[in-house]
Parts: structure tokens; sequence; C-alpha cells
């Protein structure tokens, strides 16, 4: 996604974007580019603004004129909203920025799993040892569901926190 844009949008096989962009409510049976990129923007527009919605807004090629420039002219200049080199952006916030998409994307795509009870803890979502700033969702991939863990961990910065996807 972020090397293609949302120009070559139209060329790629995002099945699980396509299944997800067209199970949202309002859905309007578009074809792959438009329905994946109103998800997109939608993903991008729940990060809540600020530098981090400027930078994946950005690398995405969804900000106003950048839709048709080059994957590296895109990462340059989101590197420029976060005032960091272009090798500092691609290696630590680029990350940052796509989880966030990713994450915006997931809560679009359907309510989490409810947490347990305080009292219960991690054992009693059926997940033993799982601590208590993770969070598991499981959205479908290829025709079936994975389990994905979310790790949150606070920034000190927004109320919030910020998370990093991994399997």
């Amino acid at each position: 996604m972020r090397r293609a844009g949302v120009v070559r949008l139209r060329g790629l096989v995002v099945p699980e974007l396509l299944r997800i962009a067209r199970e949202r409510p309002g859905a309007r049976g578009e074809s792959t580019g438009p329905a994946v990129e109103r998800l997109l923007r939608d993903a991008v527009t729940g990060i809540g603004g600020g530098t981090l919605q400027a930078a994946a807004e950005y690398t995405l090629g969804l900000a106003q004129g950048t839709r048709d420039w080059p994957p590296a002219d895109r990462r340059r200049r989101a590197a420029e909203v976060y005032g960091v080199s272009v090798e500092r952006f691609r290696k630590h916030h680029e990350l940052m920025v796509l989880d966030q998409v990713t994450e915006q994307i997931l809560v679009l795509a359907g309510p989490a799993p409810t947490a347990p009870p305080p009292d219960e803890g991690p054992a009693a979502a059926g997940r033993p040892g799982l601590a208590a700033a993770h969070r598991v969702v499981e959205p479908r991939v290829h025709g079936r569901i994975v389990p994905i863990t979310l790790h949150v961990h606070s920034t000190g910065t927004a109320p919030t926190g910020s998370s990093r996807v991994t399997r």
C-alpha cells in the first residue's frame, strides 16, 4: 500500500482490505480502488489529527495533491512532518504510522472482543499469561479468523497511548 499509493491502488490485489471496505455500514458497492481508498481515508481520519495523521496522509498519498507522488517523495514529506531524516523516519516513525493506520482499520472492521472484567484477568479470556496491556483482535484473513495480539504501550504524551501489532 505504501509504495503503490492511491493512484495505483486499483491494480493491487488486497482482498481483505476490500472485504472490510465492502462490509462496512454504508458501503456503496464500489470497485476495489474507491472502496479501499475510502477505508484508508476513514482509518487515517480516525487517528485524530496531529503529526501522526499528517504523516499517515503523506505516507499513503492521501494528503491533498500527493496521490500521484512517487513513494520516495511521499516518505520525504512525511519525514519533514516529524522533523527527522528520511532514514530515521523509515526505520522508526513510518512503522509507528502504519501500525496506527492498521489499528484504525481493525477498529473499522468491527467491534473488538470484550475485555474480561478487571478482577478476572487474561486467564479468563482464554489467553493465560497475556499481560493487561495486550488486546487480542480476530479479523478474518483469507476466509479464516486469525488472532492478532495488540501490544499497547503508553507514550506518556497521549491518553490513548500507541500500539504495535505482532503475531
